[in-house]
């Protein structure tokens, strides 16, 4: 990463690829040995052109409105002379520094503060340039995206009514006697002023000071309306979670579009329509008939059926985050692998006797490639999807891409039987009338919400804290993907996919499919449903109908059935291990401990 200045860029420090569009992504600020940095947009970004940075998947292309991805770009030597070469593009923030020596507050380059050697150093009298200033350790944000600095010389003066009569005022900020609390830490103006941060952080700390609309990560301001709408800037340590939440949307790669003759339509496409403009339907067969005889053993009809599909993607069709889900689900159940090289390749494994009357199918993907694309973030609360009105923008103007990476793994696929998880919902659904109630009284939405969501998705963590102690994947490093029916869809969905990814072009080690084996699954399964019966905070946890964030969750908690925040779709909430395992008094509660005979002929 570099530090973006209007002199020549140097390296800061590094960061990784997928850290790149999430932890610290644009808009965030990151902690390096001698600077403190917040992350550029993509305008800043020189290399969206080139084609070993391209990304490609139609179905998150469409949804989203772009025309392709651009991975950030990775750190590389200058083998002439062996030092790092700049690339992705940071500025200074907050560029309020502090000295812990002198305890004076000073704006970088400015007074006694002057770079030296990548450092901001101190020359006042005392420090004689041997004290390095450190970035402030507040910053005030705003509901709307935007981040300043802490008005340190506010907050003493007009902050309290008061005015500054220095002409060149100095802030010094100490700690008054030996305490290390926020009500002790002393802001003094040179004037005579001071005032302790008591109360800084409070809501309504700052309902008098308005938002300047600054966006450091673009370079620029814009006018802000939280003011009016009285929402206002809150102060934050500028490491703390709050301060930046970053909003990204995956998807799979998925057939046809995994296949390499895609692949190659796709950049053969793009290709063509740079010099020519697009492809008109007389161009059609001859673009076919010249892939045709490079592929000799793809089916003209093949060829011809994804360039029409290309086609009209680029009319603008209207792709939801449903249909993608649709579409995998399809996939994943339909594909059979014809193309070796493909960067999907899975095949069905066989469902233990004991199981096969809940369980329909198993399938181990060898293969897996997920694309996930950073689309924008928030401030102070988590975004709420990808169309979230408080979005902060990662560039000035929309762009024809955006920032993106390619993760290849492998994955375990469940489909349930239909027919006995809606007996089970018939039988068992009003349960979860409360945890309805709380998901409409809460800022989160979910159109897949049911009783059979509930199951499928507790099912997936049980199965991802079990796989974890099995195969010796931590629990962070596996995902899941809940296929279950929308709200009033035609699609009848009712699935599950753990995958684990890496950024590494190997993927992963097979570790996980390996647990597809008919002896390894069995064992799995009854691991985890025996394992899910009890829960170190039983009997409390069991009989709960009110925990996790606003209630939304009945028993589920960290010690039985929650996993790290990366690994669930859904801010782990929507879970009940007892709609796996069922409860203590009744076991046929849990889906899972359904008998044969359940089934009626």
């Amino acid at each position: 990463m570099s530090l973006f200045r209007k002199k020549e860029p140097f390296v800061v420090g590094k960061i990784r690829q997928s850290q790149a569009i999430t932890t610290f992504g644009i808009g965030s600020m990151v902690d390096f040995v001698n600077q403190t940095v917040i992350m550029c947009g993509t305008d800043k970004w020189d290399w969206n052109e080139k084609e070993e940075y391209i990304i490609r998947n139609v179905n998150l292309q469409n949804l989203l409105g772009v025309k392709y991805f651009v991975k950030p770009k990775v750190s590389h030597k200058d083998k002439a002379f062996d030092k790092d070469i700049p690339d992705l593009p940071a500025v200074i923030f907050p560029k309020t520094l502090y000295n812990p020596n002198c305890k004076t507050v000073e704006q970088a380059g400015n007074g006694n503060c002057s770079l030296d050697k990548g450092r901001y150093k101190c020359y006042c009298d005392s420090c004689k340039g041997k004290t390095q200033f450190l970035p402030s350790r507040f910053v005030l944000v705003c509901p709307k995206g935007h981040i300043e600095d802490f008005p340190y010389h506010w907050w003493v003066h007009e902050g309290q009514g008061k005015t500054c009569t220095s002409e060149k005022p100095v802030l010094r900020m100490y700690y008054a006697g030996n305490k290390t609390d926020m009500d002790s830490l002393i802001v003094e103006c040179s004037c005579g002023c001071k005032r302790s941060l008591k109360n800084a952080s409070s809501r309504n700390a700052f309902a008098n000071y308005r938002c300047s609309g600054n966006r450091p990560w673009l370079g620029d301001q814009e006018d802000c309306k939280a003011h009016e709408e009285q929402q206002y800037m809150q102060m934050r340590i500028r490491n703390e979670s709050s301060v930046y939440f970053p909003c990204t949307v995956s998807a799979l790669t998925i057939p046809p579009w995994s296949t390499k003759i895609a692949k190659e339509i796709q950049e053969r496409k793009v290709s063509y329509e740079k010099i020519f403009g697009e492809i008109s339907e007389s161009d059609v067969s001859r673009f076919v008939e010249n892939l045709s005889r490079q592929y000799p053993q793809v089916e003209k009809e093949t060829i011809e059926s994804i360039l029409n599909r290309l086609m009209k993607c680029d009319e603008e069709i209207e792709e939801t985050f449903q249909s993608i889900m649709e579409d995998e689900y399809d996939a994943i159940l339909s594909f059979t692998n014809e193309d070796k090289s493909s960067d999907y390749l899975s095949y069905e494994a066989e469902v233990p006797e004991e199981y096969d009357h809940i369980i329909e199918k198993i399938i181990a993907i060898e293969r897996l490639t997920v694309v996930t694309a950073m689309v924008g973030f928030t401030r102070l609360t988590a975004p709420i999807g990808y169309n979230d009105p408080n979005l902060a923008p990662i560039s000035k103007s929309k762009q024809q891409w955006l920032p993106g990476i390619e993760q290849k793994g492998e994955g375990i696929f469940i489909k349930f039987n239909q027919r006995l998880l809606n007996k089970w919902v018939e039988k068992y659904g009003k349960h979860y009338s409360s945890m309805a109630t709380n998901l409409e009284q809460s800022f989160f939405t979910n159109e897949r919400f049911s009783p059979q969501y509930v199951f499928l998705h507790t099912f997936a963590h049980l199965f991802i804290r079990e796989l974890s102690n099995l195969c010796g994947y931590t629990s962070a490093s596996i995902k899941e993907r809940i296929y279950s029916t929308y709200d009033k869809a035609d699609k009848i969905m009712s699935g599950i996919l753990v995958y684990t990814s890496t950024a590494d072009s190997d993927g992963s080690l097979g570790g996980l499919i390996e647990q597809t084996e008919k002896i390894n699954m069995r064992r799995l399964l009854k691991s985890m449903i025996e394992r899910g019966k009890w829960c170190s905070s039983d009997p409390v946890c069991s009989a709960s109908r009110e925990q996790g964030f606003m209630s939304l969750n009945y028993a589920a908690c960290y010690a039985c059935t929650l996993l790290p925040e990366t690994s669930c779709e859904f801010y782990n909430v929507l879970l009940d291990r007892c709609s796996v395992c069922g409860t203590p008094g009744n076991e046929e509660f849990g889906f899972m401990n359904w008998r044969k005979n359940e089934i009626n002929p």
